[in-house]
């Protein structure tokens, strides 16, 4: 279990200085000024299985960080573990809350799930006292909140679930079966859909919709000067001009015909700012649908070769597909510790494009992303 200590703080004065956003910066005080009287001396902890890559690694810095703006002791642990078997089990309970993934889980995963949630609680216990509130978030440690019950009085604990489906198939019910002696531990749920709800959380769930951050670093706007610079800065376009900012320290890196990653921007440069851009952009997850998007990719640009010159809007469709790109862009696979399937999936990538016929792997831009500045 480490605590993070976080490299940026954001306040809510942040948020108020975007017009729109005011009258729930406003309702977003009000409420959080009781509750931050109602907590006292308590704090808050939000607890997952990864500092880097991901939505909910993304969100908690902000939530901490406004949290504590808001006058309430907010904290941030990541569970860890040496036991390699782990985090491939949790990716599979991920797949299979997603209906896909192997029906495996038996009395020897359970075994090694709750060793290293039992393992990462009794670190964290150090850190709590009695009152303390607990926001666990997704399956990885979510055996903890009745660990830590069982050693401290008056624990609160919520379980956030960010994943989900609406179907109940064999693969769902599998491992939500796997997952029900943990529910217990929690005295509320939160999921992102009412679909998503397994019938032991029924009673004691609430909804919050999937939402962005305007002022993070993703989500805002950026005027073109900006744009460019980083572009450049990250290596994903080469400066023909002077620009404000420095290089980043990690440049991103591009899939090569040998199938090696290296510089961005060769063997030539990729057109972001030019050319049609098909983008998709990820963690490396089989559940997103690489391989079909690539294979899909391919049978349009062998389409195109069969088009007519007069196609579309006097020949500009068919110049259109013709000179579009394929992006596809995630995280440096090695730089998430919570997602082994993500160095998997990038070797079935590269598979794939070194049988690209060499014209179509120029137009199939294969990106990994540093993870080594959040803001970068």
């Amino acid at each position: 279990m480490e605590i993070i200590q976080l490299d940026e703080k954001i306040t809510i004065e942040d948020y108020e200085a975007i017009t729109f956003l005011k009258p729930a910066v406003d309702a977003l005080r009000e409420r959080a000024g009781d509750m931050a009287k109602s907590l006292g001396d308590r704090t808050i902890w939000m607890i997952n299985s990864t500092a880097q890559g991901g939505g909910v690694a993304e969100m908690l810095p902000r939530l901490v960080s406004l949290g504590r703006d808001l006058g309430m002791d907010v904290r941030w642990g990541v569970m860890s573990t040496g036991i390699e078997a782990f985090f491939p089990l949790t990716k599979n309970i991920h797949n299979l809350i997603h209906d896909s993934g192997e029906m495996n889980l038996d009395a020897e995963q359970r075994e090694i799930y709750e060793k290293v949630n039992r393992e990462n609680a009794m670190i964290l216990r150090q850190h709590l006292k009695p009152g303390d509130v607990l926001i666990v978030h997704d399956p990885q440690p979510m055996a903890m909140a009745g660990m830590l019950k069982e050693q401290i009085e008056d624990i609160h604990a919520i379980w956030r679930c960010h994943i989900g489906v609406e179907d109940n198939t064999g693969r769902t019910r599998h491992v939500w079966d796997f997952l029900r002696p943990y529910a217990d531990g929690y005295d509320m749920a939160v999921f992102t859909a009412p679909e998503y709800i397994p019938d032991y959380f029924k009673d004691k769930s609430r909804i919050i919709h999937p939402a962005i951050d305007p002022l993070s670093h993703k989500n805002r706007d950026l005027e073109p000067v900006k744009l460019m610079g980083i572009l450049c800065n990250s290596g994903l376009a080469v400066n023909h001009h002077p620009v404000v900012t420095p290089p980043f320290d990690t440049p991103a890196r591009r899939l090569g015909a040998d199938g090696n990653f290296g510089p961005a921007s060769g063997p030539g440069e990729i057109g972001l700012m030019y050319r049609p851009i098909i983008a998709q952009v990820s963690r490396w997850d089989r559940l997103k649908g690489f391989a079909p998007l690539m294979e899909g990719f391919v049978e349009l640009k062998r389409r195109v070769g069969h088009m007519s010159d007069e196609a579309g809007e006097d020949g500009r469709q068919r110049r259109r597909l013709g000179i579009v790109r394929l992006v596809m862009a995630g995280p440096d696979p090695a730089s998430i510790q919570d997602d082994p399937e993500g160095v998997e999936v990038m070797d079935e990538i590269r598979s794939i494009y070194r049988e690209l016929p060499e014209k179509m792997r120029e137009d199939v831009v294969v990106l990994a992303l540093p993870m080594a500045s959040r803001k970068e």
